[in-house]
């Protein structure tokens, strides 16, 4: 198995990025809800929800082969576990789906000092300007500016959107992991340092692996953007996806 084997596609362009140093650090891991590398999952009963929760795991087997790529690409790790619980809600509201990932994790860094920097980071600024992001992103995230919240449901909004009002999303956000300090694609008033970030992992990449720069594309133009979205009074989004006969709405 190789790296896209078991890997999302955006695992596999961060682990890109700083095998290649373009990036310092990152944090990647094997997500068992993927078919590829996921065991079969649990039935756990949940009186309290009303439903089952699916537990799921990654198979053994992929676990390792993490662990051997990372040693095999000459770069400094360290693994770790961690569950995540979602919740799904039918159209009146009501639960109708619970299910909770075991992910196998690893902070990885370009040397040992990258790495030692990432884990002993102890505040969002020092994460993010550990993991090589902008320091105008990283000093707005989470921060009210103009009256909206610098966070991931502005980061999707914004997207979404722009996709409403008939607009290409710009290629090089398929290459950053972080929100963006200002992203309003529809009057054209983007972020400078983000976009130069962008643009230059997206110019290494599609010189030096045009077929992960194809998966790369090819994910973040299929991803899902919410159906609606809403201002909150703290100046947050709330964002809503819409599955069949499933609604999963998001919040800070």
């Amino acid at each position: 198995m190789a790296a896209k084997d078991i890997l999302s596609v955006r695992d596999e362009l961060n682990l890109y990025l700083v095998v290649n140093g373009l990036k310092p650090a990152a944090i990647i891991g094997l997500d068992p809800i993927d078919q590829r590398i996921g065991q079969e999952p649990e039935l756990i009963e949940e009186p309290e929800l009303g439903v089952p929760m699916k537990l799921y795991r990654a198979r053994p087997d992929a676990i390792v082969k993490f662990e051997e790529i990372l040693g095999n690409n000459g770069i400094a790790s360290k693994h770790w576990t961690e569950s995540k619980d979602q919740t799904g809600y039918d159209s009146d509201g009501r639960v109708n789906k619970v299910w909770r990932r075991m992910l196998h994790k690893a902070y990885i860094g370009s040397d040992q000092v990258a790495l030692e920097r990432l884990l002993t980071a102890d505040s969002d600024e020092e994460i993010g300007l550990a993991l090589g992001f902008p320091i105008e992103a990283v000093s707005a995230f989470n921060h009210v500016i103009e009256g909206v919240c610098r966070d991931g449901q502005y980061d999707q909004a914004q997207k979404a959107k722009a996709v409403q009002a008939g607009l290409k999303l710009p290629t090089w956000l398929a290459y950053i992991s972080f929100v963006p300090d200002q992203l309003d694609i529809v009057t054209g008033d983007i972020s400078q340092s983000s976009r130069e970030v962008g643009e230059n992992y997206h110019s290494f990449v599609k010189e030096n692996n045009p077929n992960l720069a194809k998966r790369v594309e090819e994910h973040f133009l299929q991803r899902k953007l919410p159906n609606e979205w809403e201002m909150e009074p703290n100046g947050s989004y709330t964002v809503t996806f819409r599955y069949d006969g499933m609604k999963i709405t998001t919040r800070t």
